[in-house]
């Protein structure tokens, strides 16, 4: 953000370290093959805390699964299921602009629910991305 000086002097940059990323110009790492790609917008998802794009492929789905720490999640596109437990038999869909959040170690899924829109939503975590798939 830029703020103006009084009297016509130059404008002071109050953000010098701000940082602007397109979708477009993110790079997705594929995780599961065919279903499940991450993009890191800041930080690295490897090492510690990190907003990562994730990509869920139309129709398809991660496997019941947790995480050691809590995930905070905002659909950018598709409809998206996130059941918490992962077998309960009525997850509500979510729609671009809804939020979820998933407690540390909480069993849960991922489904994208869209037949012809891959799934997008911003996922947000205060350390290393971690995922242990359930032997079901």
């Amino acid at each position: 953000m830029v703020y103006r000086r009084a009297h016509g002097e130059p404008p002071i940059d109050r953000n010098p370290g701000a940082e602007m990323k397109k979708l477009e110009n993110v790079e997705f790492v594929e995780l599961i093959p065919d279903v499940l790609e991450l993009g890191p917008l800041w930080g690295d998802f490897m090492t510690g805390a990190h907003g990562t794009i994730a990509r869920v492929k139309a129709g398809t789905g991660i496997p019941p699964h947790w995480h050691s720490l809590e995930v905070r999640g905002y659909v950018l596109q598709g409809m998206v299921e996130v059941p918490v437990p992962f077998d309960q038999t009525n997850p509500v869909t979510m729609t671009p602009g809804a939020f979820f959040l998933v407690p540390a170690e909480a069993e849960h899924a991922m489904n994208c629910v869209s037949a012809s829109m891959d799934c997008l939503f911003l996922m947000v975590q205060d350390g290393a991305f971690d995922v242990t798939f359930l032997d079901i």
